[in-house]
């Protein structure tokens, strides 16, 4: 039977035991003070800043609120839902509990291990040749992008009936701007779950869609705000929000100022800095 909790004892404070490590007591509670997981969230921040998003979003819904009785604006309440989304709370009755967690609270008004690059050498080239199976009635064109790198060969086909063109224009232009328009809507459908239209009101539905393509707009602003040079400059969403916005940080409030000290041995610091500096020196 777990003991009782003695009256007027903090529950989070309570201390969880862990399995021993070198003969060491291990064990832990949650009493670090404000501390939070999603650190950035305030890129995320200067990006919306930059865009406008919320403002702009604001001014085409009718609020029907008595102003003398608001206390959060409409863009405010916006910002706090778009922001959640794309820190991967999805759904909205999870606001409740992020209320405690100071950066999104600050951005509204732990980090990844680092994966190792391998470097490759690429030489590419393009082919076509005219080819029937058995189940055609004629040949087709076949165009082929051959691919030969460190890693091994990398030899791909599109079989097309356009006539026109050279075999490099149909697959890079064609069949890879194909390509890339799939993998826009698989971000923003899996990765932002854009497919949580539960609601019964169709209008309802209709507004979660926009919401999440709000916080489809300020990730993409976050992706282009990467370095070239980085590893992460072609990282989709996912990644970029376990590397970026899930890093742990202490937020220290005093009557001035507020400053929010992040994990000394963030291995995605050097980005960071770069992406909150190309973000600060947007546009407004």
């Amino acid at each position: 039977m777990p003991q009782a909790t003695p009256a007027g004892s903090d529950d989070s404070a309570a201390v969880i035991s862990f399995p021993a490590v070198s003969r060491k007591k291990v064990a832990g509670a949650f009493d670090g003070g404000r501390l939070t997981s999603d650190g950035g969230v305030l890129l995320l921040a200067q990006a919306e800043r930059a865009m406008g998003i919320c403002r702009q979003l604001a001014a085409c819904i009718a609020d029907p609120r008595d102003p003398s009785r608001v206390t959060h604006k409409l863009d405010d309440i916006l910002r706090a839902r778009i922001l959640a989304i794309a820190c991967g709370y999805e759904d909205a009755d999870g606001l409740d509990a992020l209320r405690a967690n100071p950066d999104i609270v600050a951005a509204a008004d732990a980090c990844a291990v680092k994966r190792a690059e391998k470097q490759r050498v690429v030489l590419r080239s393009y082919a076509e040749i005219r080819y029937g199976a058995k189940s055609w009635k004629c040949q087709r064109r076949v165009v082929a992008r051959i691919e030969a790198s460190t890693l091994g060969m990398d030899i791909r086909y599109v079989v097309t009936s356009l006539a026109q063109g050279s075999a490099e224009h149909i697959y890079d232009s064609l069949y890879c701007a194909r390509g890339q328009a799939e993998n826009l809507i698989k971000r923003h459908k899996s990765q932002l779950s854009s497919d949580r239209t539960s609601c019964r009101s169709a209008n309802a539905n209709q507004m979660r869609l926009i919401l999440h393509t709000a916080a489809y707009w300020l990730m993409w602003r976050i992706q282009q705000a990467v370095p070239k040079a980085a590893a992460l400059a072609n990282a989709e969403f996912a990644t970029l929000r376990l590397r970026l916005l899930k890093v742990a940080a202490r937020v220290i409030e005093t009557a001035s100022r507020i400053r929010v000290a992040f994990a000394s041995a963030c291995p995605d610091a050097n980005t960071f800095r770069a992406v909150a500096a190309a973000l600060r020196s947007a546009p407004t």
